[in-house]
């Protein structure tokens, strides 16, 4: 992307190398301060072949929102952007790249075909709170808006009675 230089680069592994290579090249990217967050999810989409988006300011059509049921949205911390009914495509921002089991568990369980796009995690945390909080308990609003960075899991047969709760009758 051409914002480190080789040097740099090469500056940083000699420091992941020194801690023994337990932390993510990027994490001391970070540390230094030679890219911000924002680079970093942008790259790190860039190398999965995935889009990234900036999703401040973005009204999401509660229709879209609908699609996936809060606890789901909550326990997999994604929030969907966009549906096209002809394709029964959902498109879904995400902060983690190796968030594959959302994406998996969207298809699988809900029967959607799945694009997933990265956003920031203070993008994404502002969306759920945005789209979700007037829909869970209140205890899970306290729990998120505490600036915890728990996470609400959710067992599968969970997910699965909730997810089927939102298909279509047939």
């Amino acid at each position: 992307m051409g914002i480190l230089s080789r040097e740099k680069v090469h500056e940083c592994l000699t420091i992941q190398k020194q801690r023994g290579g337990g932390v993510r090249i990027g994490e001391i990217f970070l540390e230094l301060g030679l890219i911000d967050e924002t680079q970093l999810q942008v790259a790190l989409a860039a190398k999965r072949g995935m889009e990234y988006v900036n999703i401040d300011g973005l009204d999401v059509p509660q229709e879209v929102i609908d699609k996936v049921p809060a606890q789901t949205a909550t326990s997999y911390h994604i929030v969907p952007i966009e549906y096209n009914k002809a394709k029964n495509e959902l498109v879904v921002v995400l902060d983690n790249v190796d968030n594959f089991r959302a994406t998996d568990d969207l298809r699988t369980l809900m029967g959607f075909s799945v694009t997933a796009k990265m956003t920031d995690r203070d993008a994404l945390e502002a969306a759920l709170k945005k789209y979700y909080c007037e829909s869970r308990s209140s205890l899970s609003c306290a729990v998120e808006s505490s600036g915890s960075s728990t996470i609400v899991r959710t067992s599968p047969r969970t997910f699965y009675r909730t997810a089927r709760s939102q298909l279509p009758a047939l």
